[in-house]
Order: C-alpha cells, then structure tokens, then sequence
C-alpha cells in the first residue's frame, strides 16, 4: 500500500523508542569498525495488518556487512501497532536511514 494512511504504524512507544531499540541492538560489524566504514544504510520494509516487519530490503546500501546488519536489526524490531485507513489494518511501507556512526575516540 502507498498512499496516504490516516493512522501511520507505530513503533511500540513511538519514534523515541524505535531510535533507542536502534541504538542499544545495532552491532557495528568489527571490521567496517576497525576499517573505518560508516554511513547510512536505507532500508525499506512493511509493516502488515498484524504489525509485523515484513520484507526488509535495502534501498542504499554501505557494503555487504553494514547492510547485512541493517536488515537483522529491521527484523529484530517488536511489533508495532498497524497503520490505519477507514478504520480498517493495512499494510504500509516504510523507509528509514539507519546510520553507522564510529564512537568518537
């Protein structure tokens, strides 16, 4: 589904908690790391009428290992609650950067 929904699917509280969920799961791969690699890595997925992740693929990629972590990260999320259109579940798609930044030394 791609067009305008009237209740977007949520992440079990909210945007905050997904950047969180993010923060605290996300593994940077040990090589990028000690190579240096980061970026940002843009997945696509859907959310189904059940809230669960489904298909997530990767739009703009940062090399196999950050991509491969990305997509294990998408499909580790818990269920959110659905979107909504005319009161009934739908699926909707969703795309989100997820960053790998180096800690700063």
């Amino acid at each position: 589904f791609a067009g305008v929904v009237e209740l977007q699917p949520e992440f079990p509280g909210g945007e905050s908690a997904m950047m969180n969920f993010i923060a605290q799961n996300l593994k940077y791969p040990k090589e990028q790391l000690d190579s240096g690699i980061q970026g940002r890595v843009i997945v696509k997925f859907k959310v189904d009428t059940l809230g669960n992740v489904c298909e997530p693929t990767i739009i703009r990629g940062k090399g196999p290992a950050l991509n491969q972590e990305a997509i294990r990260l998408v499909k580790s999320f818990p269920r959110f609650s659905p979107g909504m259109l005319n009161g009934k579940k739908v699926n909707v798609w969703f795309t989100l950067p997820i960053v790998f930044k180096l800690p700063a030394e």
